[in-house]
């Protein structure tokens, strides 16, 4: 299957599963250059596979590994796209930037964020 037979099937999957994206390409590249020149870790959930959830801490992620359209093999899975991420939580325990993240995240404009006590969560789908 060749990487745009890939992509193909990923769109018509996400298609049927959301009604609304709200994350895109540059947008997540704007997060995830953050995320690792702050040297974060974070769990994330797959939008084209719902089931799958990881609750595990993923990184810290170099800057290098950010591409135009998703993160390059950092050592966890495979690579992946940014249109297959549905969410991504960032933890507050144990990390020093977090204050730092949220409050660059907020100069990037209007990003679906949700902040508690414990986490900075950001949703790719609704």
């Amino acid at each position: 299957m060749s990487d745009s037979d890939c992509e193909t099937r990923i769109d018509k999957k996400l298609r049927r599963l959301y009604s609304v994206q709200l994350m895109n390409n540059t947008k997540w590249r704007e997060v995830w250059s953050l995320i690792a020149k702050l040297s974060l870790r974070l769990s994330m959930k797959y939008a084209d596979d719902p089931n799958w959830q990881s609750n595990a801490l993923w990184g810290p992620f170099r800057l290098d590994d950010v591409q135009e359209n998703g993160i390059r093999d950092p050592g966890v899975g495979g690579p992946f796209l940014f249109k297959q991420i549905l969410s991504i939580r960032i933890p507050k325990t144990f990390q020093n930037d977090t204050e730092a993240f949220a409050a660059a995240i907020g100069k990037l404009g209007d990003l679906p964020v949700s902040e508690t006590d414990e986490y900075i969560e950001i949703l790719a789908y609704r």
